[in-house]
């Protein structure tokens, strides 16, 4: 377990601009369903600079609001989860929403700013 003290460090390392040179300067959004399981086959890019993500608190937030792109098929979404590619990549880290939400095909999928919060514990 990290400290309460490095967690924001911690996150920073992985994200922004402060990141890792281990960590790619281009991230890849996916969704997932509440099992955690990938449910888009298309990922949309991310860059990973403090554009994206910001200190908050403990952790790193997304500073603007993120376009999802849009559902291939109707899906109940569970989650996010950032990948090292767009296809085939390692999957970095993922997040559950607060609640699982429905989804029609087509319908466009986004992140308001401030509602991806990423945190090392």
């Amino acid at each position: 377990m990290i400290s309460p003290a490095y967690r924001q460090r911690a996150a920073r390392a992985l994200f922004g601009s402060s990141r890792s040179e281990l960590v790619p300067a281009v991230l890849w959004l996916g969704w997932t369903n509440s099992e955690g399981t990938e449910l888009s086959t298309t990922r949309v890019r991310l860059p990973n600079t403090d554009v994206t993500f910001g200190p908050s608190g403990d952790g790193v937030t997304n500073v603007a609001p993120i376009d999802g792109g849009s559902a291939d098929a109707a899906w109940v979404v569970g989650g996010v989860a950032l990948f090292t590619a767009a296809t085939g990549g390692t999957r970095i880290i993922s997040a559950r929403l607060t609640s699982a939400r429905q989804v029609a095909e087509d319908e466009p999928l986004a992140i308001d700013a401030g509602g991806l919060r990423l945190q090392v514990a």
